[in-house]
Order: structure tokens, then sequence, then C-alpha cells
């Protein structure tokens, strides 16, 4: 047996090991109901008066605690502020929140807190599910016959709706679907549901049918957040429900540690048929934090968005000429502290026109006169309102010369210093891990089932403007299998997110970016399988090793477009463009089950590709060694 033939028997032999020994909240299936009788305890006194007390160690009876929002805060039912050193174990405790629109837990400026054992969800679920039984394409709407137990209050979904359309049999996203977004729900009786489609001629296009299943859901509130703590650790949690993110961390030191669950949880009370989705966001989320996130041994399926997404921002710069004072609107929040290295960006070429240090921050104005024009325009650019849009004066240590709609970033507020390792994420929408960062390692990692691309580095510089590009990233002995199927990912041009595994930024006026910003790149030992489309795209790029990589059966359907409005072959198995610097390395292809592919396609201003001719191998090989049971 060949070295890379061992390399992926350890690797599966790794991954099946680590399902046996995981903690039983991450290891078992958690969609089993409980008996336990809710509790009316105070856990919101309990825990800080046991804190005051001086205990750090502070335990959460077992059985299922109702929680209601406490009034300390208006957007959560659990607040905890300014805890040190303490440990909350809830091993065996199950904490059901009364209200999907809020926050579960909210714990904030808080460092060495431990948070142990115990189960998040919500009753009424911020969701509903059921079976299609009409389809008019013509008004776009979708009737659902609403299994019983889930909720048909439609005033509830009023906002930030998203509807899937799942396979019956499977009971995950039907391949060949779109996303819809619906701007209203009809209630036509007590048990079905009118489902408006705000774009109507998706409804036709989204290769569903009458008996398929769809679940509606309002994005909300996250089921638990970390807001400016630092060396946190979450430990053997299990999430069954979130209106939004299951657990996101935001701001402050970061360089925290995570093992925990996200799974579908038991069916609610009177229903027969099972959940269809666990969160209706991201599994985790980290954004902002100076020091980034240790995310090990978590096991992530079903949630309605990526399973890991670590990343910074981009701010619009709204003043011009050389000056110690800069003018900053973000679209979302401004995560500068002082001594923070803030860089400024050319809006076109996202070449790095200057950095300097942050001296101070100051709330501010926009002030009247032709700049106000020119910054309502650029919102509108980057599809956001100028209306709710704030302002920041800062100062820097020296002069920067900046013309308004420049980007600035902070190199030190994005999560840098990350580690994914051993985690299973499984049947998901979206990618498995969004990473807009720098300095950090992906390994080991099964990454199965992600309804968009597998594994996507770089920034995304238009709608999110989330950042930064992607530098000195290790992604080595993971395995990306069966992404890419949801129509979104494999029949759109305009996406990009495919693949199996994506390198790319690209720009507010939908182009590559030519700065080759993603950068000191390495991507090896990996087996990417069974894709629906490309298996490895790489653009905007420079100083990339990929090597030692098995690709098994890329373009597993016929229709592929990923990227063709970008230039990129559909047919390619990897396609490089706007790079350089690229090495290809002792990778294998297999084509056995594969509809028409070529095995690697050079677009565009690529320069210095190393051993084009021999870096990609076809082998006649039909068994992947490395198949695992699903």
């Amino acid at each position: 047996m060949s070295p890379q033939r061992d390399a992926f028997t350890l690797i599966t032999s790794v991954i099946a090991l680590l399902i046996t020994v995981l903690p039983p909240t991450l290891s078992a299936a958690s969609e089993k109901p409980t008996d336990a009788r809710p509790s009316t305890l105070d856990l919101q006194a309990t825990i800080e008066q046991a804190y005051e007390r001086g205990d750090r160690r502070i335990v959460i009876p077992p059985g299922v605690h109702t929680v209601t929002p406490s009034g300390r805060h208006h957007s959560t039912h659990l607040y905890f502020e300014g805890m040190r050193d303490v440990e909350i174990d809830g091993q065996g405790a199950t904490l059901v929140f009364s209200d999907p629109a809020k926050v579960g837990l909210i714990f904030k400026h808080c460092v060495n807190v431990t948070l142990r054992g115990f189960t998040i969800d919500y009753d009424p679920l911020p969701f509903t599910q059921g079976r299609i039984t009409a389809i008019n394409p013509e008004d776009g709407t979708i009737d659902l016959a609403i299994d019983a137990g889930y909720r048909t209050d439609v005033a509830y979904f009023s906002r930030g709706l998203a509807a899937y359309t799942f396979d019956p049999r499977t009971r995950w996203i039907k391949p060949g679907s779109w996303d819809l977004y619906p701007s209203r729900l009809e209630k036509l009786d007590d048990a079905t549901v009118r489902v408006h489609i705000r774009n109507a001629a998706s409804v036709g296009r989204n290769n569903a049918a009458v008996g398929d299943r769809m679940l509606v859901s309002r994005r909300a509130a996250s089921g638990m957040r970390l807001i400016e703590c630092g060396d946190m650790r979450v430990e053997d949690l299990t999430v069954w429900s979130a209106a939004g993110i299951a657990i996101q961390e935001a701001h402050g030191p970061g360089g925290s540690y995570y093992r925990y669950a996200v799974t579908r949880g038991p069916a609610p009370a009177g229903a027969v048929e099972p959940r269809l989705q666990s969160a209706n966001a991201d599994a985790f989320h980290s954004a902002y934090v100076h020091r980034g996130p240790h995310v090990e041994g978590c096991r992530f399926a079903h949630q309605g968005d990526d399973a890991i997404a670590i990343h910074g921002t981009y701010s619009i710069i709204a003043s011009a000429g050389a000056s110690r004072q800069v003018l900053l609107t973000p679209k979302f929040e401004l995560p500068l502290e002082v001594g923070d290295t803030l860089d400024i960006y050319d809006p076109l070429t996202y070449a790095i026109k200057a950095s300097a240090k942050v001296e101070s921050i100051e709330p501010s104005e926009l002030p009247e006169g032709p700049q106000r024009q020119a910054i309502e325009e650029l919102w509108r650019h980057y599809r956001s309102t100028a209306a709710s849009k704030r302002y920041y004066r800062v100062t820097l240590d020296r002069e920067v010369d900046t013309t308004v709609g420049d980007l600035a970033s902070s190199p030190d507020r994005n999560g840098s210093g990350f580690v994914i390792r051993h985690n299973i994420i499984r049947d998901h929408r979206a990618r498995g891990l969004l990473i807009k960062t720098t300095h950090g390692v992906i390994e080991h990692n099964l990454i199965e089932g992600s309804s968009f691309a597998g594994i996507a580095l770089g920034p995304e510089l238009a709608y999110w403007l989330g950042g930064d590009f992607a530098q000195d990233v290790v992604v080595r002995h993971n395995i990306v299998r069966g992404t890419g199927y949801q129509a979104n990912a494999h029949t759109n041009p305009n996406n990009l997110i495919g693949a199996g595994v994506v390198v790319h930024a690209v720009t507010v006026d939908r182009r590559f970016s030519p700065s080759q910003l993603n950068r000191r790149l390495v991507i090896e030992d990996n087996l990417i399988e069974d894709t629906a489309s490309l298996a490895l795209l790489i653009t905007s790029a420079r100083d990339v090793v990929v090597r030692d990589n098995r690709i098994v059966n890329p373009h597993r359907l016929p229709s592929a477009m990923t990227g063709a409005g970008f230039g990129v072959d559909p047919a390619a198995a990897v396609f490089i463009s706007q790079a350089s610097d690229i090495v290809l390395e002792n990778n294998t292809l297999v084509l056995s089950e594969s509809h028409a592919v070529t095995p690697l396609v050079v677009g565009p201003d690529v320069e210095h590709l190393h051993d084009q001719d021999n870096g990609i191998m076809v082998v006649d090989d039909p068994t992947s060694e490395a198949a695992a049971d699903r």
C-alpha cells in the first residue's frame, strides 16, 4: 500500500475512533425525547448567588429547566457579566428557552469561564415544517400541510424568513433545490399554511414536488453569545435549536476552546414527524476576536447555515486626504480598540495602501457636503442602507492618505491563530468551513454533506464585507465528501460556493480580486470526494502548495455550472485563475463515476504554476479506500 493510501486509511481510522470515544453529548444522535419534568428554578439568581458566594464550581441540577427572559437584559433569557475563573456544570440539564427571538445565554466581559454539559433548546421552536401539498409557480406560492406539533402561528414569521426543500426519504435538503425567501406566511386553515415567496420566479426552478417536505425558519437570536470574552471553555454542550447561530463569540481577547454538538432535538410535544433542522444559522461563528478560537472534537449537523465561520470585517472610509484622522463607517460593527493595527485597502485593487496604529476612537457624524452623496451611493453599492449607518472618527499614530470608498480592516480583530481539528460536520446547508482570517490550521476533519462548499478560504468583499484574506493557513488530512449538491452551489454560474475546497476573493462588481492576497496556503493530504462540481478552485492567491491530495469523482452532476459567470471552466476538476507561485505536487484524480471532466484548467493571469503537467495524475482506481459509512 502506498504512503498516500496509508495516510487516508489513518484519517478514516482516527475519525471512526473519534466517533466512538467522544463524550455522550457529542457522540449520541441526540434526537431523543426526555421524560424529565420541567423545573421552575430561577437559574439567573441561582448562578449569580453562587458566584457572589465565591463558588468556583456552580452546578445546574439535572432535569429540564424552562427559562423565560429575565428582564435583566432586553435581548436575552440569561445574562452574566464580568465572571472570572469559574465552572458552570450542567451535566444532565436541559435549558429550554421560551422566546426564540431572544438569545438563550449571554456572557459578557468574562474570562476563563468553563461551560459544561448542558443542552440548549427552544419551545416553541424557531421554525415550522410540513409536507408540500401544492406548488403555484405563477403566483410564487407553496402550500404546506404543517406537521402535527409544529407551529402554525404565522404572526411569528414576520421577517428574516428562509425556506428549504427537503427530501422526504433522507430528511435532508433536496439536491437541486434552491434557497427560498418568503415574504410572509398565510394561514389557510388550522393545519395548512401558504408560503408566499419573495422572488416568485424561484418557485418554478426549485426542483420541488408535491409530497416533498419544507421547513420555514425565522432567523433571529443566537443560542449563546460570548461577547468580549477571553479564554472561555465550552465543553460537552449540545444545542438542539436556536433561531440564529448556535454559539457565537464576538469581540474581545478570544483564545477560547470549543467542544460541543449541534444536532436536531426530539420532536416537540404532540408531534410524530422528527425535526428537520437544528439551529437556524451557523453552528459556530467567531467574529472580531483578537486570538482565534480552538474548535476541536465538535459534531455539527443539520444547521441552516455554515458549520464554522471565523472572520473580521471591513469598514468604508468616509473621508479623504492626508491626515492622522479617518472617518470610518462599518456595515455592522466597528471592532477596533486603541493599539490595534488598521490596514487601508484600495477598493479597486484591494492592495494595502497604508497601515497605522489606532490611538483613539470617537463616535462622529457624516458631515454635510458632496461626500454624503458619495457615501450613500457606496452603501447602495454594498447592498445596505445609508440611513442606519454609524460613523467613527479614528485617530492614527501617523498620517495616511485616503480616498472616500477605501476599505479599512484590522488584522488584530479577525480571529487569527485559529485551530479547527477533529470535527465531524454533516448534512447542513451552506459551507462546512468559512475562513476569512490568517494563521491557522484545519486538520483531521470530516466534512460531509455540506450543501455548498466543504472548505472556503478568503474574504467576502461584496455584501458581507467580511475579511480578511486567508494567509498562512494549513489545510491537511481532511475528508471533504458529498458537497455542493444544492442548486445554489452547482447550477448558479455567478456563485463560487460549489467546489469541495475553494480559495477565492470576489469583489463587489463580481470579479476575482486581482490582489492575490490569499497567500502562503498549504493544501495537503486531503481526500476530496463525490463533489457535485469542481473539487478544488484557487483564485486571487499567491504562494499556494497543493500536494498529496486525492480527488475522487468530482462532477457527479452533469449540469454543474459553478463559477461559469467568472470564467471558471465548469468541466474542470481543479481550476486556477488570477494566481501566482502555485505548486502542484503528487495529487491523484479518480474519475470512475464522474461526468466529463478536465483534470486541470488554468485560467487567465496565472504565473509560475509549478508542475502543471504532472501535478495532478489521473489514476484508474474506482475504489475510494477512505470511504466510510455515513
